[in-house]
C-alpha cells in the first residue's frame, strides 16, 4: 500500500518507520517543503515530496501536524482519500482554539468539517512517539485495566498535563 505523511515530526516518522517494516511505500512531506527534509529518508527509508505530491502518492493519507494548521490542508485533494487523523490540541503549541476550549467541538469534528468529502478515522492520537515502536498506549494496561479505565473516564475532567507522561 502506498501511504502518504503530512507532519515530519516524531508521530509522523515513527508511523512512516512502522509501515514501511510493515512493507508498505511511504511519501513524507511537511508544511516547509521537501528541502527541509533531506535526514529523514536515509533514517527510516521514505521517499520525501511536497504536501501535494504526498497526497497524490497516498492510497492512505496520515496528518501529524500541530493542530492549529489543520485549516490549512487542500480539501479537494484528500477527497475520496482515507485520513488518518493522528492531530491533538495543546493550546499552549496552537494557541486557544474557543470552540475547543469551551468543549462546543471536538479536534475530529473540526478536522471533519474541514476536510469534506474525506473518510477520517482518528489514530495514533492517544499514543506516545516513542510507544509507536512498541505495544504501549499511553499507560501499559491490560484488557481489564483498559475497561476499568473506561468506566472511570469522565469527559469534563482533564488529565494533569503531562501526567500520561512516565
Amino acid at each position: 500500500m502506498r501511504i502518504g505523511v503530512i507532519g515530519a515530526g516524531f508521530i509522523g516518522q515513527a508511523f512512516a518507520r512502522q509501515v514501511i517494516a510493515a512493507g508498505h511505500d511511504v511519501m513524507i512531506s511537511n508544511s516547509r517543503g521537501p528541502q527541509t527534509l533531506s535526514s529523514i529518508p536515509p533514517k527510516i527509508g521514505a521517499q520525501i515530496g511536497s504536501l501535494h505530491e504526498a497526497i497524490g502518492f497516498g492510497e492512505i493519507i496520515l496528518i501529524a501536524i500541530p493542530f492549529h494548521q489543520y485549516a490549512t490542508l487542500p480539501v479537494e485533494p484528500l477527497r475520496d482519500k482515507i485520513v488518518l487523523d493522528a492531530n491533538n490540541y495543546y493550546p499552549d503549541r496552537d494557541g486557544s482554539i474557543p470552540e475547543l476550549d469551551e468543549r462546543r467541538a471536538t479536534t475530529s469534528g473540526l478536522l471533519a468539517q474541514h476536510l469534506t468529502g474525506s473518510r477520517l478515522v482518528k489514530a495514533f492520537n492517544a499514543i506516545l512517539a516513542s510507544d509507536r515502536a512498541k505495544p504501549a498506549y499511553c499507560i501499559p494496561f491490560d484488557r481489564e485495566g483498559v475497561r476499568q479505565a473506561l468506566d472511570e473516564a469522565q469527559r469534563d475532567i482533564d488529565m494533569p498535563e503531562g501526567s500520561w507522561r512516565r
